[in-house]
């Protein structure tokens, strides 16, 4: 997620700084990136409020991620 987390830093550095630079990586299968919140709290805001925004950074790098799941 180098490329992409650097992608979304750019966009919007204080929403990176409180809830996008907390997220694992925990594994890629196919499409699917999924991602670790450490929260159920901060898994509900980013999916309700971020999810799309971290999709099209991950798309922007690797065109072949069509999705996204966060687990806590």
């Amino acid at each position: 997620m180098g490329a992409c987390t650097a992608i979304l830093h750019a966009e919007a550095p204080d929403k990176y700084a409180s809830w996008l630079r907390n997220l694992a990586r925990v594994e890629r299968a196919g499409g699917r990136l999924t991602l670790k919140a450490p929260s159920r709290f901060h898994c509900n805001y980013v999916q309700m409020h971020l999810l799309k925004h971290v999709l099209m950074a991950c798309q922007a790098v690797d065109p072949d991620v069509t999705d996204i799941a966060l687990v806590i």
